[in-house]
């Protein structure tokens, strides 16, 4: 669902299908609790009469009406369920998640060959270039050997503790996420937290990295996940802007509550599997 988690994924050779199932509950009591907690905070705007004509607008709705192609959505939802059984179970054959991505464009790209160079026109090369530019750079710390003296800086600071890594491996990049763009934090983070799990330090490194580049991305500041600020400018654009200090606030409430769930979960994750 993010492009962190399949740097991660890919750097520490975490299994997606892995991530899936670990994840899963984690998510379903996450979401739960900041249901419960987002209901109570807007519990005055939300109490209010909804206007009829707002509601009958939106019942009145047909979905069917919004698809332009029948072919070309069929076609899409084949290949999203293709992309999900791939991601899902393309590493116990072999094939790597970014590898599966590929794969499904060629076949969309096949399919619809006669619209390629307007799919083409309207990718965002600036992103593409932006993270070509990026993994060369985390090659470059790699050769210079930075992010090794970084692992090692980090190791001596965790000590082989398991449980004090697990939980430096959530916090730390989560606070460097939420003012820098979660994307540079997961790829200079995991080659240590594939470096600290090789060395026993515990298996559940690279999970408690995904969850503290994801949990960072809107605890403090919205600017740690591209998601976040695109959010902002459709709701200024739409004219119902959303506070940078209302986001603050909610955002880092939750962030906080998420943080710590996660890393007594996470740790119970390590429990099961003797880390």
């Amino acid at each position: 669902g993010a492009v962190p988690n399949l740097v991660i994924a890919g750097v520490t050779k975490l299994d997606v299908g892995f991530l899936f199932v670990t994840f899963m509950p984690l998510m379903i009591i996450l979401f739960l609790i900041s249901w419960r907690i987002l209901l109570k905070w807007y519990d005055a705007s939300l109490s209010g009469e909804t206007d009829e004509y707002r509601a009958d607008a939106v019942l009145s709705i047909d979905p069917t009406t919004l698809i332009k192609n029948r072919w070309d959505f069929n076609v899409s939802v084949v290949a999203i369920i293709l992309l999900v059984i791939g991601f899902a179970l393309g590493p116990a054959f072999g094939i790597v998640p970014p590898m599966v991505a590929l794969l499904v464009a060629s076949f969309m790209l096949l399919l619809a060959h006669e619209k390629a160079n307007e799919f083409l026109n309207r990718v965002g090369w600036p992103t593409v270039f932006f993270l070509v530019g990026l993994f060369g750079l985390v090659v470059a710390l790699e050769l210079t050997g930075l992010i090794d003296a970084l692992g090692e800086v980090i190791g001596d600071i965790v000590g082989g503790n398991a449980v004090f890594a697990t939980v430096f491996l959530v916090w730390i990049p989560a606070m460097l996420s939420a003012f820098l763009d979660n994307l540079p934090v997961s790829a200079v983070l995991a080659p240590i937290a594939l470096n600290l799990m090789e060395l026993g330090v515990s298996p559940v490194l690279p999970l408690a990295l995904v969850f503290a580049v994801n949990i960072g991305g809107y605890i403090f500041t919205p600017l740690g996940s591209p998601a976040n600020m695109v959010a902002i400018g459709l709701s200024e654009a739409e004219h119902d802007p959303i506070a940078f200090i209302e986001f603050v606030k909610i955002g880092t409430i939750l962030g906080i509550i998420h943080l710590t769930i996660g890393s007594g979960y996470l740790l119970f994750i390590m429990f099961l599997m003797g880390g």
